[in-house]
């Protein structure tokens, strides 16, 4: 701390941001009893006074500016309606340019003299200048919050960059001011740079070279994303500390040759901050850049540049920027990343390098005027246990976020990092030259040629890997106090490990420590220690692989206008019945996956399918296209077999998915620990009405325990009749997901008295053509005095059964 007072000022910061955040008043009476306490108090007197004045100014700081940037948002959410038109104005301060049109971002807007943060709106064409002030109007449309688990949380993500309202409708649109002419320049020229690589490229590697160099993804193919992502490479495609101390530091060693410390450091930090700048100064790249001109300000300062002083410098500036960057997935990935490089990735290769050191020695004691020097095997090994290190630390974050472990991620990144510097290299080289000189494309192909080779190479080598077994393990995200506990755990042993290769070398040096002790030949328990220690710190990510038995659960997805339901029946077995959606086209890969990914499902083991609409079985389609382990898929005995049916068949059959066709009366069982689970098929069609596919849908009824509930498919009254005539047990019942997404045609008032559900869930999506659910339809069930609970409203929906208590939880209230 004495050391390195920025992580005090760091922690200051971040202090006043989460009392502010979460509303903690009383917080402030531990102030006293943190001056008392705080590790300032190892300090002489003055520095004490000094430290504590200081933590107190950036307590305040982080606090007076927290209330500064959620003031907007306080005043959107008391003052203005969705939907509302209001006339506004702001900077241009961002464009982001894609396939399907471009995207402006304004900050500092104002409205009737009050101040909103940052709006983005979608102009027809591009006809700003960056830095200029536009004044315009539009009607206002909230972000939303997740409305599953896993899904994407729009809200979260804008509000991180300020960004609280999203204007549609845009109208009146004029340019006020003119722009910054350097940043707009800088934007030509990305832009410029993109054309140039995607057309001297293949698509695909044009798109993802542009990513890579100018951090520019509006051309990158979603195939090539998903890919990377799924083998744990995508960390090359973000513009970050890799991309600016290759770019940076190239250059500055470049100049070097021919120029003074200070100059040659000045060029480049300016070259870096342009290139920066054009790359959209993300929350990465900000933290790279700035990272970078501090060890340039320490070279030309003669001082020592201290890693882990710059990040929490950087840390705090951009804290102190935004807040809310502390939700930023950015944010949080490069700092941990980082960190973890500072903390316990160098130590440990440190340590790695005094015990190689040491044991030359050793074997060298005759061997006077030569001195120690790492031959290929140790780099190699070194570069591994780096490696490693930095793996184990970023873990945590990937799995907070993306929910997967993408298990051979450590070895593609040893083989495909080494490469990043000629990438970066060549395809930026070749990238300006074709952005700022008329150069045949036959040219420009041949400049390109190498980056060719190792995109081709990178793109080849993740294909491979991603059809090895096991390439992704979904273990769903963890929980909070596992994350503190595997990240405590992890600084400890590595902790532990670094101290005893400082206790090795001093007393191979005859040296005493500042607080002057001396070592003593380590004991051979120690040596056991160390081994012990080493396969802890391989075998912590085991933890993330241990979760608890999950209990009994009804989790009904919002898929829009469509249906998917989840069961989980307490004892291990995972169950989904039907899966589509008709409003969202890419319901599997946008809601179902990424919802097994986030409980970290591995498969399912059957999946009942009601009947084949494309609302309740396109989403199982994508799951079975993208290899999802569904062990059977279970349909109705008089299902209707249309085209969509035979899709469906194919994609099963590809993928090696059994196909069961059920009756009356197929019951599905699993018994353990004094709990009962039953599926059972109440009704699997009529073969008098193959032509209405709604007509012949399975029907199945739920038991678990004392609690019962029906799943009703797409059936209408007529079916219902008919059930309730032969099948008595459905009388009274605990919970009832409501037939056709609560159409007039369902949910007779006979059906509605006779199942007398307590709970009933349904799916329908908002403002759909159907007009579902019909208001005669609601009207009936409400009459029974059940509880329903709408998709639209709610988002995801999740019943569990605690104690013959029913406890039902919505996603977005």
């Amino acid at each position: 701390m004495k050391n390195r007072p920025m992580v005090l000022l760091f922690f200051s910061v971040f202090l006043g941001i989460i009392i502010y955040l979460s509303r903690i008043w009383l917080l402030f009476l531990l102030l006293p009893i943190l001056a008392i306490f705080h590790p300032i108090q190892q300090f002489p007197r003055f520095q004490k006074v000094f430290s504590f004045l200081l933590f107190t100014l950036f307590f305040s700081l982080g606090f007076i500016r927290t209330a500064q940037v959620l003031a907007p948002l306080t005043y959107i959410q008391s003052n203005i309606e969705e939907g509302e038109i209001i006339q506004f104005r702001g900077e241009l301060y961002k464009k982001d340019v894609k396939e399907s049109g471009i995207t402006y971002y304004l900050r500092d807007v104002i409205s009737e003299g009050e101040c909103l943060g940052n709006v983005i709106y979608y102009p027809s064409e591009d006809y700003a200048s960056l830095g200029s002030i536009l004044s315009l109007s539009g009607s206002v449309t909230y972000f939303e919050s997740a409305r599953n688990e896993g899904g994407f949380d729009a809200k979260t993500y804008y509000y991180s960059q300020n960004i609280y309202l999203k204007m549609e409708e845009v109208s009146g649109e004029e340019v006020l001011t003119s722009g910054n002419v350097i940043w707009e320049q800088l934007f030509q020229l990305q832009q410029r740079i993109k054309q140039v690589e995607v057309l001297s490229l293949p698509q695909e590697e044009g798109g993802l070279l542009a990513a890579i160099t100018v951090g520019d993804r509006g051309e990158m193919d979603e195939e090539v994303k998903n890919l990377f992502a799924n083998v744990g490479i995508s960390h090359i495609i973000a513009v970050s500390g890799l991309h600016v101390s290759v770019v940076g530091m190239g250059l500055y060693r470049l100049l070097r040759r021919r120029r003074h410390i200070a100059s040659s450091a000045i060029c480049a930090g300016i070259i870096v901050v342009l290139y920066g700048v054009m790359c959209g100064n993300s929350v990465s790249t900000i933290r790279a850049v700035g990272m970078f001109l501090l060890s340039l300000t320490a070279l030309v300062l003669l001082c020592d540049y201290d890693a882990c002083t710059a990040i929490f410098v950087m840390a705090s500036f951009l804290l102190l920027k935004n807040p809310f960057y502390l939700y930023h997935i950015s944010f949080q990935l490069s700092f941990v990343i980082v960190l973890g490089v500072v903390s316990v990735a160098s130590p440990l290769g440190n340590a790695y390098d005094v015990h190689c050191r040491l044991r030359w020695e050793k074997t060298h004691k005759k061997s006077k005027g030569r001195r120690w020097k790492k031959n290929r095997k140790e780099r190699l090994i070194r570069s591994l246990i780096v490696s490693i290190c930095i793996q184990l630390c970023s873990l945590p974050m990937i799995l907070w976020h993306f929910y997967t472990i993408p298990l051979y991620s450590l070895l593609l990144n040893l083989i495909l990092l080494p490469l990043i510097g000629i990438l970066l290299g060549c395809g930026l080289f070749a990238g300006f030259v074709g952005a700022l000189f008329p150069i045949p494309i036959a040219i420009l192909k041949l400049l390109f040629l190498p980056s060719h080779w190792i995109l081709y190479f990178y793109e080849m080598l993740s294909s491979l890997v991603s059809k090895l077994p096991y390439c992704s393990l979904a273990v769903g995200r963890p929980n909070l106090y596992l994350l503190l506990f595997y990240y405590s755990a992890l600084l400890l042993l590595a902790r532990y490990l670094v101290h005893i290769a400082r206790t090795r070398l001093l007393y191979s040096m005859k040296l005493e420590d500042e607080y002057g002790r001396s070592y003593s030949p380590l004991p051979a328990r120690y040596q056991r220690c160390i081994v012990i220690v080493m396969v802890c710190l391989l075998l912590l990510p085991v933890l993330f692989f241990i979760r608890k038995p999950e209990d009994f659960e009804i989790a009904m997805l919002d898929v829009g206008q469509g249906d998917g339901i989840y069961l989980q029946d307490g004892m291990g077995g995972n169950y989904f019945i039907d899966g589509g959606s008709t409003s969202d086209s890419n319901v599997g890969t946008r809601v179902i996956l990424p919802f097994f990914k986030y409980r970290g499902i591995q498969a399912i083991d059957n999946w009942y399918v009601t009947h084949p609409d494309l609302d309740h079985i396109s989403g199982l389609i994508e799951v079975l296209d993208s290899g999802y382990d569904v062990k059977r898929i279970t349909v109705a005995k008089y299902i209707i077999r249309n085209d969509n049916f035979t899709q469906l068949i194919e994609a099963a059959e590809n993928n090696g998915t059994e196909v069961f066709v059920a009756d009356v009366g197929d019951t599905w069982k699993d018994e353990e620990k004094g709990h009962e689970f039953l599926l059972q098929a109440i009704y699997a069609g009529n073969e008098a009405e193959l032509e209405d596919a709604n007509a012949n849908s399975l029907v199945l009824y739920l038991a678990y325990d004392d609690f019962e509930g029906v799943f009703t498919g797409d059936i209408g009254s007529e079916q219902e009749s008919v059930i309730i005539s032969n099948i008595d047990k459905i009388k009274n019942i605990d919970f009832l997901k409501v037939a056709h997404h609560g159409s007039n045609y369902s949910s007779s008032e006979a059906w509605c008295e006779f199942v007398d559900p307590t709970v009933a869930f349904c799916s329908v999506g908002e403002k759909n053509r159907y007009g579902h659910p019909g208001i005669e339809a609601v009207s009936r069930l409400e009459n029974t005095g059940a509880k329903i609970y709408y998709t639209k409203d709610a988002g995801e929906l999740m019943l569990s059964y605690v104690e013959h208590r029913i406890i039902v939880k919505e996603m977005v209230r």
